[in-house]
């Protein structure tokens, strides 16, 4: 897990690459993953995101991530 906020402030970009890619692989995770560790990781990744891309809560919002994570 990438606690470093220096990280996420130096990366948060590269998830825009392929169509928000990344976002759509932890979505992925959310949905077919029943290890609580690795739930718990995309959960965080997608709130970092959200924290610090400028239009990251929209962009979760529009991929209705927030839906999966309710299941969670």
């Amino acid at each position: 897990m990438h606690k470093d906020p220096l990280f996420w402030k130096e990366n948060i970009n590269n998830f825009e690459e392929n169509g928000f890619q990344i976002l759509r692989v932890l979505m992925t995770i959310l949905d077919t993953s029943s290890d609580a560790r690795t739930l718990a990781v995309a959960c965080y990744d997608l709130s970092q995101f959200i924290q610090c891309h400028p239009a990251g809560r929209i962009i979760v919002a529009d991929l209705k991530a927030k839906e999966r994570v309710m299941k969670v």
